[in-house]
């Protein structure tokens, strides 16, 4: 079972990850089961009226559409689970994985013992790196299920290719800040510093891509935050959108890049 970096990764990680997975899909469960709750004319008339009044770009900081329905399908998804919480669940899952598999060994005291076994730096890296990646994907697939779930139970009419789609983006996006984390406690070799610049980056880029359109900042700016590439074609309502994929899956395999030679030229505590 523990015969190499990537499986003593997913061994270690086995106990957290039965309480991020049943806890990220029930709380994903409890949010559109909720949706029935709000089936009054009358709520849904008042609410969608004073949505209206409120101008397109504020809308978009929670990642909604002008004229968009909060208790339409795609409209409370949006607001409720994709928006915000589901994309930071996933966030704190890969930033924490991330800055823990190079820094947290160090830390620990535990790098000397791995890497005297027959093993590349590089390896190393590239195992951790795997084991982030399935981990990460695992518990976006909960969140999947969780609505999923949820929406058959209530008869919610949402396309779940296109929950699918957003779900996919969402570790995606994910996966390149806890690359980032990877690649700040490869060269530091301290976990708390990578958790600290991991989460001032992506508190940086999500006001860019919510306050850009507010404060009128070039679309160019905007495109600067990951972000952007999260939300900017509403997959919940129109699918996967393949360039912005391929956009967040670059920077992934960029920022693991970068931590290989990050690490593999620098001094180990012991």
């Amino acid at each position: 079972m523990l015969r190499n970096v990537f499986t003593k990764t997913m061994w270690d990680r086995r106990k957290a990850m039965l309480w991020w997975l049943s806890g990220s899909a029930a709380y994903m469960l409890v949010i559109v089961l909720t949706w029935s709750a709000f089936s009054d004319p009358g709520l849904q008339e008042s609410y969608d009226k004073l949505l209206a009044a409120y101008p397109p770009e504020l809308l978009a900081v929670f990642g909604m559409s002008p004229g968009q329905s909060v208790f339409s399908p795609v409209g409370y998804l949006t607001a409720e689970a994709f928006g915000l919480i589901g994309p930071l669940l996933l966030l704190i899952l890969a930033a924490g994985i991330g800055a823990r598999a190079i820094a947290g060994e160090e830390e620990a005291g535990t790098m000397d013992l791995l890497l005297s076994n027959p093993v590349s730096r590089r390896s190393v890296v590239l195992q951790k790196a795997l084991a982030m990646l399935v981990l990460v994907v695992l518990l976006g697939a909960a969140i999947y299920v969780g609505v999923a779930i949820g929406a058959l139970a209530v008869g919610m009419e949402v396309s779940m290719a296109n929950v699918a789609a957003t779900t996919l983006q969402a570790v995606m996006l994910a996966l390149g800040f806890g690359a980032l984390a990877l690649a700040l406690g490869a060269a530091t070799g301290n976990r708390g510093l990578a958790l600290g610049g991991v989460s001032g980056v992506a508190l940086a880029a999500f006001l860019v891509q919510s306050i850009g359109p507010l404060a009128n900042w070039p679309l160019w700016s905007q495109k600067l935050s990951p972000f952007y590439y999260y939300s900017a074609h509403t997959p919940l309502e129109n699918g996967l959108s393949w360039g912005d994929f391929g956009v967040l899956a670059a920077i992934f395999m960029v920022l693991v890049g970068v931590a290989v030679p990050l690490f593999a030229r620098r001094d180990v505590r012991i």
